[in-house]
C-alpha cells in the first residue's frame, strides 16, 4: 500500500460489555503527535511492560514522528495507529532488518489498557504482519517481551509466535528488573 499520512487501512468492530465499537487502522499522520504523546505518557505512568518507561514531551514526539515518517517513506517501516472516536488508542510497526537480515522484521506494539482483551490487539498484529509480507517480503517476525507480561504473551502464543530464548534482567521497569523475551514467528 502506497504511504499516505493518516490514509485509512482498514475498519472494523469488536465489541465491549456488549457495546459495539468501530475502530479504525489508519497511517500516521504529523497531527498525531500529541496525542501518541498522551498515549505513550499514559502507558509509562501505568507502569506497563513497555520497553520505554520515560515520559516524552511534545518536542521529542514531534521529533520522533517525523523520524518515523521518513523511515515509512524509505521503505524501512510500517507504522499503523489505532484509532477510536476520533482518538488514538494504539499503534504496531514492523521495522525491516537490514543487510542479511532484510528478509526479517521486528515487530512492536502497544494499546491502551481500556481496549486490551477485546480482540484489537490480535487483529492489529496479524494485518501488521500481513503487511510486512506484503510489502517487504518477510519471511521472518521477531518480537520481545518482558517476562511477566502474560497478556502479551498468550496473544504471541494465539499469534503462532515461539520461544527463542531470553535475556535475564534486561529490562527494567520502576525498580524492577524483567528478563526480556525474544520470540519469532515464521511467515
Amino acid at each position: 500500500m502506497k504511504f499516505k499520512e493518516g490514509k485509512a487501512l482498514k475498519t472494523f468492530s469488536v465489541e465491549k460489555q456488549g457495546k459495539k465499537i468501530d475502530v479504525t487502522l489508519r497511517y500516521p499522520k504529523m497531527s498525531d503527535a500529541r496525542q501518541l504523546m498522551d498515549f505513550i505518557n499514559a502507558l509509562v505512568d501505568e507502569k506497563s511492560y513497555l520497553i520505554k518507561n520515560e515520559k516524552i514531551d511534545l518536542s521529542g514526539e514531534n521529533k520522533w514522528l517525523s523520524s518515523t515518517m521518513d523511515e515509512i517513506e524509505k521503505k524501512e517501516k510500517i507504522m499503523v495507529v489505532v484509532e477510536i472516536g476520533g482518538k488514538v488508542v494504539g499503534s504496531t510497526e514492523v521495522r525491516r532488518g537490514k543487510l542479511g537480515q532484510n528478509h526479517t522484521c521486528t515487530l512492536g506494539i502497544s494499546l491502551a489498557k481500556e481496549y486490551r482483551g477485546i480482540g484489537i490487539g490480535k487483529y492489529l498484529m496479524n494485518f501488521i504482519i500481513f503487511q510486512a509480507k506484503k510489502e517487504f517480503g518477510t519471511k521472518l517476525v521477531i518480537i520481545q517481551y518482558y517476562r511477566g507480561n502474560d497478556i502479551a504473551k498468550n496473544l504471541y502464543d494465539k499469534i503462532g509466535f515461539k520461544e527463542a530464548g531470553a535475556i535475564p534482567r534486561m529490562g527494567k521497569v520502576g525498580d524492577r528488573y524483567y528478563d526480556e523475551v525474544f520470540m519469532y514467528k515464521e511467515v
